[in-house]
């Protein structure tokens, strides 16, 4: 049978025609059974009703036509190559009906399921090379909000085109930017309308929009058709494994979601100040890496003073790459110099085996690490394996001078009080919620750090929903932009 496929690789959807043709044999020599055309030879062959009792669709035609017992490779092999976009795949109609929605109980199963199902070609097919590029259908223009936003002293007054001479632009008089009381009257009472606006909150639990859950399932379906694409995020490229992992929930997640995760964060924070502040940003994983090349002091038990001591440098690559963590220009994107803030969350690996939620406060000059299996390891040995964090990077801090540079007046007091380098006090909270197998550490140390930049408590996390916040990480990552 000669079926004929559309040049851009895609199956035939509704709206396109489907010709079908008389059959030589039953059996063809591939040994695939064939079902004749009619009951008699040229009778005319009625339409067949699915078992499932739904109609064809009406845009989708009948033609009876000959068509040859066999294709020949050559056409096929001639036919040019394009990866659609999921703007050329379409649900339809019947599907989007039945989609689940995710937060309902078992939903986020039904539609991981089948996005795994659509993408799990990535682990039978050997990638040869990078495919098409294949790019998001939506983009999301955030205009982010700079620190001139933020001062209503420098409000200007333009003048109307052609009127006065130069049009140039006035700055408002003192009077007019606050409200004016005359000296000479009887002072009145200023009311606070800032004061009594309620300030808006973030809401993690806010549900995830059915069309982009939609959406993402559209991309799934045309990355079906060549699994070794790449799609282009605005941090990085990532192929379909990227997505297969995030949404298994038996798999463990890799240092490339959690750098995702940590972008989505700081990009959500410059977009939405009023929500979430400026005193905090985040970094990704690859810090760690390049404060990992420490020699731990060997034998008997030494003072930490003496641990400090025969502390071994990183490389000066390394060293550079941490310099240029510091000064705000070696993250993926919407990353603050360290100067501005008084906070730090990253994620951080113990053993290469599991993800920890770690927040360096530059103004109680502490480590604390929000450990979702406590269990994992105990306080000594974690202590040891906070080193390049406790006592590398305050090294280097040190001699960066950067509480001198600080542009936080708290966090500069706290550098005059430190005369001296001094490592970071490390502390240990285990009072969270914990994960109940070996593979949900990487979401929870995401969910870790977007409550505790957000001032949300950690106990309302609900450790039954792992699932659909790998979900929800995912359909962010797809989108471009957290939700709010």
């Amino acid at each position: 049978m000669d079926t004929q496929v559309p040049a851009d690789g895609v199956e035939p959807f509704p709206g396109m025609h489907t010709e079908w043709g008389e059959m030589e044999a039953a059996v063809c020599g591939d040994g695939v059974e064939r079902f004749p055309t009619s009951d008699q030879e040229g009778a005319a062959r009625e339409a067949e009703v699915p078992a499932d009792g739904v109609e064809p669709f009406p845009a989708m035609e009948v033609i009876d036509t000959e068509i040859e017992t066999s294709v020949r490779e050559s056409q096929v092999d001639q036919q040019p190559h394009k990866v659609p976009t999921s703007e050329d795949v379409k649900l339809p109609s019947v599907e989007d009906a039945l989609l689940p929605t995710p937060e309902d109980g078992n939903g986020y199963r039904v539609i991981c399921k089948t996005m795994l199902h659509l993408l799990q070609d990535w682990k039978k097919t050997e990638i040869e090379g990078v495919g098409c590029k294949v790019r998001p259908p939506m983009k999301c223009n955030i205009t982010l909000v700079g620190d001139e936003g933020d001062n209503e002293a420098t409000a200007m007054v333009r003048k109307p085109d052609g009127e006065g001479k130069g049009c140039r632009l006035k700055r408002a008089a003192t009077p007019l930017l606050s409200p004016f009381t005359d000296p000479s009257r009887k002072k009145r009472k200023v009311t606070d309308l800032h004061a009594q606006t309620p300030q808006p909150r973030f809401d993690p639990t806010k549900p995830v929009a059915m069309d982009d859950v939609k959406a993402i399932i559209q991309l799934c379906r045309a990355w079906k058709t060549d699994i070794s694409a790449e799609l282009e995020l605005e941090p990085f490229e990532v192929g379909a494994d990227f997505f297969y992992k995030l949404l298994d929930e038996t798999a463990w997640m890799s240092s490339r979601h959690l750098d995702m995760a940590m972008f989505l964060i700081r990009k959500r924070q410059l977009s939405h100040p009023q929500l979430f502040g400026r005193e905090w940003t985040t970094a990704e994983f690859c810090l760690q890496q390049f404060l990992q090349p420490f020699a731990m002091p060997s034998g008997k038990r030494v003072t930490r003073k003496q641990s400090a001591a025969r502390t071994v440098d990183p490389p000066p690559n390394y060293l550079k790459n941490v310099h240029h963590f510091v000064n705000g220009s070696r993250q993926h994107g919407y990353a603050q110099a360290w100067t501005k803030v008084r906070k730090v969350y990253l994620p951080y690996n113990v053993q290469q085996s599991h993800w920890v939620a770690v927040e360096v406060d530059f103004v109680r000059h502490t480590v604390t690490i929000y450990d979702s299996y406590s269990d994992f390891t105990s306080n000594s040995m974690l202590v040891r394996f906070m080193e390049p964090i406790t006592h590398t990077l305050a090294k280097v801090l040190h001699e960066m001078r950067f509480y001198e540079k600080s542009e936080v007046e708290a966090v500069k007091r706290k550098g005059t009080d430190m005369s001296n380098f001094n490592p970071f006090t490390i502390c240990r909270i285990s009072d969270v919620p914990q994960q109940s197998d070996g593979t949900s550490c990487g979401i929870m140390t995401v969910k870790y750090i977007e409550y505790l930049s957000a001032g949300i408590p950690l106990h309302t996390i609900d450790p039954s929903k792992f699932g659909y916040y790998r979900l929800k990480l995912a359909i962010e990552a797809f989108r471009g932009e957290a939700y709010v």
